[in-house]
């Protein structure tokens, strides 16, 4: 058996599938085709193919609209299914049966409130006649604008959190940096200005002459303190050219703050 597409073709043959008036009324009033044979049996028939049920009234109304729509012209009938067309041929009312394309159109334009689930598809049902091709065209330009701006969003939420991650990263490693040293390592504001005021006394003093001219030292500049640092503590952590000098320079502004 060759294999086709089922899901498919069943739009096109629901499209074009044909049933009477009667059961046109029934689909229209939500009765299954699997149900037509019990609801007829309990119906009477006031009007040739109009169907009267005991318990569910709107078959007739809806068969009698029906009727209504053929006979005034606004709605194609065929003959058994053939010829479906609106013309001045008559055909009896029991062999009069409607295309589902043409019913729904009719539907539309007659009733546009009135869309049965078991005619029309769930997108059909959820739609709005009064959508026209330039309101949907517009929409359709919101919607890809709004896409455009999502997209952008996303991309900016996402370089972020990569910044964010990052920084936690780094953050991360400085706390463990900082969790190795040893406690009495880390001081407080307080004790860095004493130590850095102690640091420039000792720079003024070193650098400065007594009264009579002398010179306190045999260093004439920070520079030459810190050439004598560096030769003398080579490898000690923190006796550095660049921070030597950034200490010094810190030194000397919060002695001469004071």
């Amino acid at each position: 058996m060759v294999k086709y597409d089922k899901e498919n073709c069943e739009p096109f043959q629901k499209y074009f599938a044909y049933y009477t008036v009667e059961q046109m009324a029934m689909l229209w009033c939500g009765i299954d085709a699997n149900d037509f044979n019990e609801v007829l049996g309990e119906c009477e028939y006031p009007r040739r193919a109009i169907p009267k049920h005991p318990y569910i009234p709107c078959l007739e109304f809806r068969a009698a609209a029906i009727m209504d729509a053929i006979e005034a012209k606004e709605l194609a009938v065929g003959r058994d299914g053939r010829n479906h067309t609106i013309n001045d041929d008559h055909v009896a009312p029991e062999r009069r049966t409607i295309l589902i394309k043409d019913f729904k159109e009719w539907l539309i334009n007659a009733f546009p409130n009135e869309k049965p689930r078991l005619i029309f598809d769930e997108i059909e049902r959820n739609s709005h006649s009064s959508i026209t091709v330039e309101v949907y065209q517009t929409l359709l330009a919101d919607r890809d604008h709004l896409q455009v701006r999502i997209k952008k969003a996303e991309d900016v939420f996402r370089e972020q959190r990569e910044r964010i991650e990052s920084l936690e990263r780094d953050k991360a490693a400085l706390q463990r940096d900082i969790d190795r040293l040893p406690t009495n390592t880390l001081i407080d504001q307080r004790s860095e200005v004493t130590y850095l005021n102690i640091i420039g006394g000792l720079l003024e003093i070193m650098l400065g002459r007594t009264p009579s001219g002398a010179k306190h030292s045999i260093y004439s500049s920070q520079s030459s303190i810190i050439s004598a640092l560096l030769s003398r503590f080579k490898n000690v952590p923190g006796i550095s050219d660049r921070t030597l000098q950034g200490k010094f320079s810190e030194a000397n502004k919060s002695v001469k703050n004071q």
